[in-house]
């Protein structure tokens, strides 16, 4: 590749992140917490695909997911984003619509083609009782069950709305074992945890 096309390729990259990360940062204002929740949960996603030594195609479209997978917030209610404490039934089957909004506003963008099909499926589950769809195993993208892992350890690692305590490292491990091949699947857990173990994740 020319010193030009290539210069010419990582403008455009920079282009397109700039936009990812500003429609990211519109998300941040409205939930007041999950700011930065994007910005960690797209690097744990990055050093598990690293590990997983996938392609420079595979780690943009991974990176742009995890900076806007929770973008679909947008449409829901201040008051049910924001709430502390537990949800009501009726509040998480609201909650639970934030993957198809946000597939539905960027599915129209090319460049984030393959990001929104990552970021609609993050929630999917191995055994199939994940949402929107009741996806199983097979039928799951692989880049959504980093970021599905990459997610969860977030949550459990920071203190929400609706839960003011928070796992150590160690803890969240026991948990990623717990539920692999349920919840999660079981190779992106392996890879996560032998990461986590040798503290790759160390801030």
């Amino acid at each position: 590749m020319s010193e030009g096309l290539y210069n010419l390729l990582s403008k455009i990259r920079d282009n397109y992140l700039c936009i990812v990360r500003n429609l990211s940062n519109s998300l941040e204002e409205k939930d007041k917490y999950t700011r930065n929740h994007c910005e960690r949960v797209t690097k744990y996603s990055l050093a598990i695909a690293k590990k997983m030594r996938l392609n420079e195609e595979e780690l943009l479209g991974l990176e742009f997911a995890g900076l806007l997978h929770d973008i679909g917030k947008i449409g829901i209610p201040s008051e049910i984003i924001n709430k502390e404490g537990m949800l009501t039934s009726e509040e998480y089957e609201v909650i639970k619509k934030h993957p198809e909004l946000g597939y539905e506003l960027l599915k129209s963008m090319t460049f984030l083609d393959s990001s929104s099909k990552i970021l609609l499926q993050h929630h999917e589950r191995i055994d199939g009782k994940g949402y929107p769809y009741g996806l199983e195993a097979h039928e799951i993208d692989k880049l959504a069950k980093i970021l599905a892992v990459a997610d969860a350890y977030d949550a459990m690692t920071t203190v929400r709305p609706y839960r003011m305590d928070k796992l150590t490292n160690e803890q969240a491990i026991v948990e990623f074992v717990r539920h692999k091949n349920t919840q999660f699947d079981e190779f992106v857990v392996d890879v996560f945890v032998d990461i986590l173990s040798s503290g790759g994740m160390a801030s």
